[in-house]
């Protein structure tokens, strides 16, 4: 009896598990995205915290776990209105979300990063576009 119950529980997981990820497929390549970027923010976060001597606790490593929930329902929410809603071809709203996690997720490894080799990361970047500016400026002016 309780065996027979065990399998029918283990079978509706599998559906359930299975329906899942066949409704996720169109966006899966987005959710990799932010979950690399996740974890990429997550080891340059613990690396940075190593460095400045800050402890690291289990709460400060529930906040990447709950950033993960809340970026996975955010992606996914917006995945339900596009296809219910907007358009089911264009993703267009999954994709405007996915660019602003995506966006704030890189803001805080480069702030990371910065901390980490301390040099700041930004103003190279921003050095360096100048500078690719200023060249395009004197190659028109030519």
């Amino acid at each position: 009896m309780i065996s027979e119950i065990l399998k029918q529980a283990v079978v509706w997981f599998l559906k359930l598990c299975t329906f899942i990820l066949i409704y996720i497929t169109p966006i899966h390549s987005i959710l990799i995205t932010v979950y690399l970027l996740l974890s990429f923010d997550l080891v340059s976060g613990i690396t940075k915290a190593l460095k400045v001597g800050e402890k690291i606790t289990a709460a400060k490593l529930k906040l990447s776990i709950i950033k993960f929930m809340y970026y996975s329902l955010g992606i996914i929410a917006a995945f339900q209105i596009d296809t219910a809603m907007i358009s089911p071809d264009s993703l267009l709203l999954t994709r405007i979300i996915a660019g602003y996690i995506t966006m704030v997720e890189f803001k805080s490894l480069i702030e990371n990063i910065s901390v980490i080799t301390g040099r700041d990361i930004w103003m190279a970047v921003k050095d360096k576009i100048i500078d690719i500016f200023n060249l395009k400026v004197m190659k028109k002016g030519e």
